[in-house]
């Protein structure tokens, strides 16, 4: 049984939200709509047996409402090896995600910079004032981006921006310890593309 604790997920009103339930744990999440794809519209929080992921700032509480942590081979559902490994990912990749769903392509992220390129960042985060620092977004069609921070290889205890920025895995590598991640950041407007060392921790988005 799942121990659901009290806090508010800052849901936007008007949004047509529909929902799944995650058959391994019976966690529901909201899901959305965009550029022909279904997408989570919140982060992943599964960890079977407490294994996978930690929570942003060490809160059981911060879990559910920012979702989990990852490393990046936690969230492909290899060997932590692979954190400093090729692996050739052949896309979609499951990984941990629900059945049905993968793991996005830096390609699938780009429905959001394509739909709404000049302010994608502010389109795609959360409209909720209390999460971001100091520049609340839009969150025009249900992303709901919250700023749940990082980890670092330097200190992987320590969430990093928590409050200032939310990243987010894609299954594309870059090279063989750093692969690709989405970014909404605060006081910018953009949802942008980079790179980062596998051995961060960061959010999950699931698409399908």
């Amino acid at each position: 049984t799942v121990k659901f604790h009290r806090i508010t997920i800052p849901w936007r009103t008007g949004i047509a939200y529909d929902t799944f339930t995650d058959a391994r744990d019976r966690r529901t999440y909201k899901t959305i709509q965009c550029g022909g794809l279904t997408w989570m519209a919140q982060n992943l929080n599964y960890s079977p047996g407490g294994t996978l992921g930690v929570c942003p700032g060490n809160s059981v509480d911060s879990c559910e409402k920012y979702g989990r942590l990852y490393f990046w081979s936690d969230a492909m559902g290899v060997a932590e090896k692979f954190n400093a490994t090729i692996l050739s990912p052949a896309a979609p990749v499951i990984g941990i995600c629900p059945s049905g769903f993968h793991i996005p392509t830096t390609d699938e992220y780009t429905v959001w910079n394509t739909a709404y390129p000049s302010t994608s960042g502010y389109v795609v985060k959360s409209s909720t004032s209390g999460f971001w620092r100091t520049n609340d977004g839009l969150d025009s069609y249900g992303f709901n981006a919250l700023p749940a921070g990082l980890t670092t290889v330097d200190a992987p205890s320590y969430t990093s921006n928590l409050g200032s920025g939310g990243w987010w895995w894609a299954s594309d590598e870059n090279n063989a310890t750093q692969a690709a991640f989405r970014q909404a950041l605060d006081g910018y407007n953009l949802f942008a593309v980079g790179n980062g060392d596998k051995s961060q921790r960061m959010c999950l988005r699931c698409v399908k």
